[in-house]
């Protein structure tokens, strides 16, 4: 699994849409995929944090025996 986005590369994003570009044409910008950077625009607005969540660690099964 590929590591997240520096939060340097993220926060030109986010700044590249705060001054009124789309997500995807910062990210074509910043040569960052479409898909990644509407994501972490949607994380942004929606957490109001750019930083890419903790990854790794144990989870619980949901599924009970």
């Amino acid at each position: 699994m590929p590591k997240p986005l520096s939060n340097d590369l993220r926060k030109r994003l986010i700044k590249g849409v705060e001054s009124g570009m789309s997500a995807r044409a910062a990210g074509r910008k910043l040569d960052i995929a479409e898909s990644t950077a509407t994501g972490i625009v949607k994380d942004w607005r929606d957490r109001d944090s750019y930083e890419p969540l903790p990854t790794g660690g144990w989870r619980c099964s949901v599924v009970e025996e």
